[in-house]
């Protein structure tokens, strides 16, 4: 690596704890020079793809800050994503309901019709490698596999493509040398993993996920907008409905027209007898093929406009759908409302809390929230849906340090309002060298069609403990 960048790297980035390790590189958890955490990756990967990645908006992947070469591997520093794998919330909130699973579904169909359409297969999509966010949002990361769907990599032997670069039970089986992975491949991983989400019950999803799975790529769906468009076209029939229409008058304008040119070209077609009578017609032809093309030119317009309507009839329907069906939520610490996905606290305050004996094993001592502290959720209803039964699900967890609650409320009526306040004053922090303590709250009994944040949370993010000096530092 060039020393300047080494020195750079060095002098922008601190590592605080590392994440991961194994044979393909290593992840940590950095502070850049402005207190931000972010994750630096040591790994294999083709810089040119890591470099197109970096060109793309970051709406369904951590946004890429800095790349580097270092000998045979490549250096990236990328945006910290808080919230929870898919993995570790099976883990700890079982399976998932089929309206949960759906949102997830769009969004990573979505995110590979992106990848796909920059000629990026990702190669590895299963639970642990998707990061659900406090908002309901999703984040693919790892990019460990990815490969440039424009270039074909001699070194990569096919029939090692799933044990080097895949996951056994998520890759298809293309990626076991019996052919080449294409975009087929990151719908069949993604199928996988939704079906996973879902358990033994898959509702309205299971044909989705079926044709998601089949062995045959030709059998999938061929891209991720044909897989996307599958998805927002259940549930909603007059959208579907909208869409159909658009798709048969674009068919029936490809239809129509080339059959008016086959019966102008038939009656143009010269007589093998009749070779004055044709010059004498010819005039007469011509005419009538002016007059067709200007039909034919009407009839475009015409269609385009009812195409055109048709869309602006879409687009109104599903902006009103969200407009009329959004609750709104947002959180408060003390009474301060939370702007970003991480409370950071001070040296000054943190100093001053009660201590106690550490409780996990590594680590100097425990601190305790003070009394009073709280941490409050408020939710405004802006549907034209009432609640009938608000309830939350919330959860503090430090390092061995676990603490929830079940709150309930009463019903919120279109325009109502409701609080959910959980007093975190005296709860546990238990490792002064753990930077992290998550909260994460999840909405429960929600009413159908209603469009809003399942699942909030963010982090208490500690200043770092100096063990020489035994005092506190602002990150």
């Amino acid at each position: 690596m060039d020393a300047f960048v080494e020195d750079f790297l060095a002098e922008q980035y601190e590592k605080l704890q590392q994440l991961k390790q194994g044979v393909e590189g290593e992840v940590w958890l950095v502070r850049d020079a402005a207190g931000r955490p972010c994750i630096w990756r040591n790994f294999r990967q083709d810089a040119a793809l890591m470099k197109r990645l970096k060109e793309l908006p970051p709406l369904y992947w951590p946004e890429i800050h800095f790349i580097a070469d270092s000998d045979d591997r490549l250096i990236v520093v990328e945006e910290y994503v808080s919230g929870k794998t898919l993995a570790e919330v099976l883990l700890t909130e079982g399976k998932l309901s089929a309206p949960q699973v759906r949102k997830i579904f769009v969004q990573l169909a979505q995110a590979l019709e992106l990848l796909h359409r920059a000629g990026i297969l990702h190669r590895d999509i299963k639970p642990s490698n998707i990061i659900l966010q406090s908002d309901g949002r999703v984040k693919l990361i790892d990019f460990g596999a990815a490969r440039l769907a424009d270039e074909e990599k001699e070194s990569e032997p096919k029939e090692q493509d799933t044990r080097l670069l895949g996951t056994r039970g998520y890759a298809p089986p293309e990626q076991y040398g019996f052919g080449r992975t294409d975009a087929r491949s990151d719908v069949y991983a993604l199928g996988k993993t939704m079906g996973e989400l879902l358990g033994q019950e898959p509702g309205s999803l299971s044909a989705v996920l079926d044709k998601c799975c089949c062995l045959d790529p030709a059998a999938r769906y061929q891209s991720a907008g044909e897989l996307l468009a599958a998805l927002q076209s259940k549930g909603n029939v007059r959208n579907y409905m909208i869409a159909a229409l658009v798709v048969s008058l674009c068919a029936a304008a490809l239809i129509l027209f080339p059959r008016s040119e086959e019966k102008d070209t038939a009656e143009n077609k010269p007589s093998e007898v009749k070779v004055e009578s044709r010059q004498q017609d010819s005039k007469v032809t011509e005419d009538k093929q002016k007059s067709n093309e200007t039909a034919n030119e009407t009839n475009v317009e015409s269609l385009q406009q009812q195409v055109k309507q048709l869309r602006e009839d879409y687009q109104s329907h599903a902006r009103d759908s969200v407009l009329d069906n959004y609750m709104d939520g947002k959180l408060y610490v003390n009474g301060q409302e939370l702007t970003g996905l991480n409370y950071f606290l001070s040296a000054d305050e943190v100093s001053s809390w009660r201590r106690g004996p550490k409780i996990s094993p590594v680590g100097d001592f425990a601190v305790y929230f003070p009394d009073g502290w709280e941490i409050e959720l408020r939710l405004v209803n802006n549907s034209k849906i009432i609640w009938e039964h608000p309830q939350i699900e919330a959860e503090y967890k430090s390092d061995t340090t676990k603490k929830t609650w079940t709150l309930t409320s009463g019903a919120v009526a279109p325009g109502g309002s409701c609080s959910f306040r959980l007093p975190v004053g005296g709860l546990c922090h238990d490792n002064v060298r753990d930077y992290m303590a998550h909260i994460h709250i999840g909405l429960k009994n929600l009413p159908e069609h209603l469009t809003l944040k399942e699942n909030y949370g963010f982090g208490f993010y500690f200043p770092k403990w100096d063990v020489r000096k035994r005092n506190w530092a602002d990150m």
